[in-house]
């Protein structure tokens, strides 16, 4: 079964193939609190990737705080920010039909 991850701001909806974050485990930093202890009660950062329809790597972030939530690590990526900036050379938004919603970067 094909996941996608659909990620709303506004009426706008953005769509890809597959988000996934993976908690890589490291060792506690001096100072550093509570902010790399995550829900599954060890340290870590967190690698974000996405990938296109044919499984290849659209983008990679590594280094967010393992306590970050999944939407919290996206919330602050370069994949965000592209789409933001509209950076990443995506088409056009397409109003679609019959709809005031604008569907917005797709990557599928």
């Amino acid at each position: 079964m094909h996941k996608f991850f659909r990620f709303i701001f506004g009426t706008k909806i953005y769509t890809f193939r597959r988000v996934a974050g993976k908690h890589i485990r490291i060792k506690c930093p001096p100072n550093s609190g509570s902010q790399y202890f995550n829900y599954k009660q060890f340290h870590s950062i967190v690698l974000q990737a996405v990938v296109d329809a044919n499984l290849k790597f659209v983008t990679v972030d590594v280094g967010a705080y393992g306590k970050q939530s999944d939407s919290g690590v996206f919330r602050y990526s370069a994949l965000y920010h592209s789409f933001e900036s509209r950076s990443l050379k995506l088409p056009e938004d397409t109003v679609l039909p019959n709809s005031e919603l604008t569907l917005t970067a797709s990557v599928v």
